[in-house]
């Protein structure tokens, strides 16, 4: 594995890849269908919410399982509507939280093709750490998080708002 840097300019336009042992110092340029907004980083993966809310994805052939669609290295869209956010955790899945509220998990040992989570709410906020992902209600009473929680089943656990409606979520990813 090499230790990589996405940069996105403020043109948009264009992301550089600096991955310092297999690319060198100078990395390289990737053309987008459009101007990027956001970029995101995951194991051997990469991602960009272009400004139209389109996510597109790119990574090498083992990072496959989290690209939300067929593998390949070049940045190819994510067909699940307009994206808000994403992230990656670390034991290879995905989530993408789209701009009206809608939350979508992929990839997992398992390589599960994205799939809308639908508990009859929307979502407002995401948060993606090595182990976990967290969605906020978009009415801000609950908080619905997915991963191990001390196990080594990727399953769904509902928080309930103690101390009033919950307000963000922050992940950590190491």
């Amino acid at each position: 594995d090499a230790d990589c840097l996405l940069v996105l300019f403020r043109s948009g336009a264009a992301v550089h890849l600096y991955c310092g042992r297999r690319y060198g110092k100078q990395g390289f340029r990737l053309r987008l269908p459009g101007a990027a907004a956001h970029v995101r980083a995951g194991h051997q993966c990469w991602g960009a919410i272009l400004e139209d809310g389109r996510l597109f994805t790119w990574g090498s052939d083992a990072g496959t399982a989290q690209l939300g669609r067929e593998g390949g290295v070049l940045p190819t869209e994510v067909p699940i509507g307009r994206v808000a956010d994403m992230g990656w955790s670390h034991l290879h899945y995905a989530a993408a939280l789209t701009v009206d509220g809608r939350l979508h998990l992929w990839g997992g040992r398992g390589s599960m093709p994205p799939m809308c989570i639908d508990y009859g709410v929307r979502f407002c906020r995401l948060g993606v750490s090595g182990m976990h992902v967290m969605a906020i209600e978009a009415n801000g009473v609950d908080a619905f998080g997915w991963g191990s929680f001390g196990d080594t089943v990727f399953r769904c656990r509902r928080f309930s708002a103690v101390d009033g409606p919950v307000q963000d979520v922050v992940a950590n990813s190491f």
